[in-house]
């Protein structure tokens, strides 16, 4: 069973690569007079309402979802990972003020934040990375922060103070590569949290703008003529629920083998 969300995944990643290389007529040329065709030689998951084949806007959906989850997790690493790597290492006024913005952050509500970003800038694939971002922030700063609270109490990071290397160091040297599984396998996980997130984002007409297609905004395509066909929903439906259920096992995959 491991094996098949392994190859899921790393299909998941080519599929990537393809629609990074795809040029734009193949997911945005318009072909009127095969609107809602069904599946063919020439159109492998036909076309949608307005000819447009459905096929090529998963491949180009797939890079530009990937594009929004790997961003937005390295945002939300380094910002809430660096603050509670150094908030966990001893009690100061800082930890309550840092964590009392961050339980701030958490309740906030993320489709208000993305309203408000797209009222002011418009909808483009950097807002719906950094709408994300800022709402995985508390996610990291609290597993890292309680990761890394108990390794800073270590005897060996004690003896590394005393040879003289600085917090940053030890950060580096010490901290991080031994809780560098955790932090694995909370970025798999919240990568799958990602494509949910912009999926929704995307049905709301709040992520990238229409020249580019995500799995979320081919769902609010599918519900304009969802009465006539509903079949359309069923490729990128069944892409989104397999490429986030795979990420969430191997997460799971990666938690279980360092626990041994």
């Amino acid at each position: 069973m491991h094996k098949i969300y392994k190859y899921i995944i790393i299909m998941f990643f080519i599929s990537m690569l393809v629609g990074a290389l795809l040029p734009s007529q193949y997911y945005n040329d318009m072909d009127m007079l095969n609107r809602s065709a069904s599946v063919s030689v020439n159109h492998l998951f036909g076309t949608d309402f307005l000819g447009r084949d459905i096929f090529f806007r998963m491949i180009r959906g797939s890079y530009n979802v990937g594009i929004i989850g790997i961003s937005s997790i390295l945002i939300s690493l380094l910002i809430g990972g660096f603050l509670a790597l150094l908030m966990s290492r001893k009690k100061t006024n800082w930890r309550y003020v840092v964590s009392g913005g961050i339980d701030i952050l958490f309740v906030f509500p993320k489709v208000l934040v993305a309203l408000i970003l797209v009222a002011i800038f418009g909808p483009s694939i950097q807002i719906a990375i950094i709408s994300i971002g800022i709402f995985f922030i508390p996610v990291f700063y609290r597993v890292i922060y309680l990761s890394s609270r108990s390794v800073w109490q270590s005897d060996f990071v004690a003896s590394a103070r005393l040879s003289g290397l600085s917090k940053y160091q030890i950060m580096f040297v010490h901290i991080i590569p031994n809780i560098y599984h955790i932090i694995l396998a909370q970025c798999t996980i919240q990568f799958a949290i990602a494509i949910v997130s912009e999926a929704g984002l995307g049905y709301l007409g709040l992520s990238v703008d229409s020249s580019e297609p995500t799995w979320g905004s081919m769902m609010l395509d599918v519900q304009n003529s969802w009465f006539i066909d509903p079949y359309f929903a069923i490729p990128v439906g069944v892409a989104m629920v397999l490429t986030t259920f795979s990420f969430i096992k191997y997460s799971e995959r990666i938690k279980n083998d360092n626990s041994r």
